[in-house]
Order: structure tokens, then sequence, then C-alpha cells
């Protein structure tokens, strides 16, 4: 076919540091090559699919990464702080958490570069922007002589979270918000799974279980309601007996509770079908 392997999509997956040293060490001491370790990593993770990139064969791949591959490219993380405003002073420590990935990060800069990229999940920053908007909040705390070398560090930490999983890279912006709009849409393709069953994918390609009333707000945020349309449409359907409700496990049989509690209920899955990349705008 004139093709040869390059990497994954998903460059850290490929990496031996996040097993033990005892897994990762045996890993590369029994694999002859690239793709023998590759395969063996999929042994240890029981990984059924592969999201594997291919160039062709003539060309020559280079290995070795550093910071400037990151260059011209967006950056977005899903990535939380534990403390829920992050000090932004130099030398203090903050951790930032990804599902079991943690990172104690004590660089200003690189401490605002995470701060930003939090706040935009699930969008993504032109990795310029976020340098520069991270740099400009460092300013407070460095001096201008030394803003060269606060950059470098910063690049090189953020480089290192791409490696570790805490950071996603991309050519196009993932087509999903942050801040959905007063009639939410979802994207067509959640949509039309949803109304096939309770497993949607979304737009960074993870696929995503949701409850009921996420599922049917999914369905409902079609770009001509407002929230308080979409409450008016389940509480018809609870009223009409299609919606059954339940609160503290107890059945709901007031109409001005269900209505309070749809309300609420609502509000929190437009908030984390925002979160979950679900929705367009």
């Amino acid at each position: 076919m004139g093709l040869q392997y390059l990497s994954e999509a998903v460059v850290s997956e490929m990496l031996t540091s996040h097993f033990p040293a005892s897994v990762a060490s045996t890993l590369e001491r029994i694999s002859p090559d690239l793709l023998h370790l590759e395969q063996y990593i999929d042994f240890v993770r029981n990984r059924q699919f592969r999201q594997t990139l291919l160039c062709h064969k003539a060309l020559r791949p280079t290995r070795a990464l550093a910071p400037d591959v990151m260059s011209g490219l967006k950056v977005s993380s899903p990535a939380e702080s534990v403390t829920p405003a992050p000090d932004l002073t130099p030398g203090v420590p903050v951790v930032f958490t990804n599902g079991p990935r943690r990172a104690e990060v004590a660089s200003g800069a690189t401490k605002a570069a995470l701060t930003m990229l939090m706040e935009r999940w699930p969008g993504a920053v032109d990795l310029e922007e976020l340098s520069d908007r991270a740099m400009e909040q460092a300013a407070r705390f460095s001096s201008a002589a030394l803003a060269d070398e606060v950059r470098r560090d910063m690049l090189g930490d953020l480089f290192g979270c791409v490696m570790y999983g805490l950071i996603e890279l991309h050519t196009q912006p993932p087509p999903c918000t942050y801040q959905p709009s007063a009639m939410p849409t979802s994207h067509p393709v959640s949509r039309f799974q949803a109304d096939h069953g309770r497993f949607v994918v979304n737009a960074h390609h993870v696929m995503h279980e949701l409850d009921a009333v996420s599922l049917e707000v999914l369905k409902l945020a079609n770009g001509e309601r407002r929230q308080q349309e979409m409450v008016d449409v389940l509480v018809e359907w609870y009223e009409s007996g299609r919606l059954q409700l339940e609160d503290e496990g107890k059945p709901v049989t007031d109409l001005d509770t269900a209505r309070a509690l749809l309300t609420d209920r609502v509000e929190r899955a437009v908030a984390s079908l925002t979160r979950s990349a679900l929705l367009v705008a």
C-alpha cells in the first residue's frame, strides 16, 4: 500500500511511562521495534480499538518530539484544579487532575495556561493565544528580563502535559462550545444517536452514557427552544404519563414539585452536556 505506521491519534497512549516502572521496562525489553511495543501495550491495556495514523512509506518521521511541534496547533484540556481558584504565584504548587492523571504545577505561567484551558473546556484555544494570555498574567510575578525563560519553561510544561495526557492537541477546533446559547443546540450526530440509545459520541470522539433527563434534553436541544421551553415540554410529558419522576427514591405526584425538579434537572443537564462536549452553541 506504500504506507507506514506514524503514531496514535492520542500521543500519550503510546508512552510506557504511564505504567509502573517494572511493566514499562519489561515492555521496552521484549519489544524489538515500535510496532511490537504498540501491540504489547494493547495487550496490557486490553485495548480493542485503535486510532492509528499512517503516512507515506518514503517519509522519515521524527520520533523524538519537542515542544516546538505544538506550534500552529490548538490545545484543550479536561483537567481541573483541585483548588477552586488556583494561586498563580510562582513556586506555589497547584494540583491539576484528569481522571487518574495528576500533575503538580509550580510555574505561574503554566498554572495560568491550565486555568484558561480549564475555563474554556471543551473548546480549544490557539497555542499562541494561550501562551500570550498566560504570560500576561505571569508578568505580575516576574520581571520582563525573565520573560523568554518563563515562556520557554511554560511551553515545556504544556508539552509535558500533552505527553502525559492532560492536554489534547488539535489542527481544527472541536465542534462544541463552552458557553451554550440561550437556545442550546446539540450536535446532529449525537441527537441522532440519542434517538437510538443512551450512548452518544461527543466532539472529542469520546463515548458518553446519558441519564434519562440528559438524554431527553439533548434531543430537545435543536436550537429552537430555550431551557424553560424544554422544561415545559418535559412537564407536559409528566402530566401525560410519558415521563416518570422520582425524588429521593419516591415517586413525584405533585405538579409544582415536578416542575421545580425538572427546572433544576434541565439546568444541570445543559451544564453537563456542555462540559461533555455535546453542545455546539
